[in-house]
């Protein structure tokens, strides 16, 4: 994370800006990643514009209705997501994220964690804790990655979210299924892919054209999830999608191009 890291802290100094979400958590257990996101006080697209010039990359907007914007490095290599803080305070912003390890929050400038929430001792102890039923309502896709969480991680989901989880999960049908299709895509490319799909069977983030487990977790790694022309609802949980074997950087690398120009209106992921 240094390249996207060192270069947003460089060009928003002047900001009053956080490291959230994924990126500090990502830290704290010393994984690589290319995903940073900040949220500031300030104007996201400025923000956002500065970092890409600074790297010679290029920015564009995520959501209009949420205010979110990304900076994107040189050949893809990584990005940087920015968005307003919630109510100009980090602990508003924090409160309404969706699980404890994602709602920390580090100053951009560097400094101590802000861990309102007992994120850092879930991450501990290996557990899987929503902030508030109410952020999964807000977004049912959050039923959704926190199986992908559970199974990248090697979290176990508690008692509690387990339950708002399947209760929340049937939402997933208003979700953009973009937006569906690359956590699907991350829970079928980790390596504890039957966890993950028996997961999202026991809680009801199962699209109904894998529930036989038998032909989905047999070709897991060697099929991806690619989007279809036409109605498809009577195979799956949400419009347009299927299950085809594939090879899936082909695949991928089509629907993402052909996918880009929705993704500014259809945002935010967590």
């Amino acid at each position: 994370m240094t390249a996207p890291l060192d270069i947003a802290r460089a060009a928003l100094a002047e900001e009053e800006a956080w490291l959230v979400g994924g990126a500090v958590r990502d830290r704290l257990l010393g994984r690589e990643t290319i995903d940073v996101d900040v949220a500031l006080a300030g104007d996201p697209r400025r923000a956002a514009r500065r970092v890409a010039k600074a790297a010679g990359g290029s920015a564009f907007e995520l959501s209009g209705a949420f205010g979110a914007w990304r900076a994107v490095g040189p050949d893809h290599a990584w990005h940087v997501d920015l968005v307003p803080l919630r109510d100009g305070d980090v602990a508003a912003d924090l409160a309404a994220r969706d699980f404890t390890i994602n709602a920390m929050a580090q100053p951009l400038a560097g400094g101590e964690t802000v861990d309102p929430h007992g994120g850092r001792e879930d991450l501990a102890a290996r557990r899987l804790r929503m902030v508030s039923a109410e952020a999964l309502r807000a977004d049912p896709l959050r039923t959704l990655r926190a199986v992908r969480l559970a199974v990248e991680l090697g979290l176990e989901i508690e008692p509690a979210t387990a339950r708002a989880v399947a209760a929340e999960a049937p939402g997933i049908e208003r979700v953009a299924p973009e937006r569906v299709f690359a956590e699907l895509k991350r829970i079928v490319g980790a390596p504890a892919v039957r966890r993950g799909l028996g997961l999202m069977k026991a809680h009801g983030c199962w699209p109904p054209s894998c529930r036989s487990s038998t032909g989905c977790a047999a070709s897991a790694r060697t099929s991806s999830i690619t989007p279809t022309s036409g109605s498809t609802r009577s195979r799956c949980s949400m419009p347009s999608w299927r299950w085809r074997t594939t090879r899936p950087r082909s695949a991928w690398a089509s629907w993402r191009n052909r996918s880009a120009p929705s993704w500014r209106s259809r945002w935010p992921t967590s």
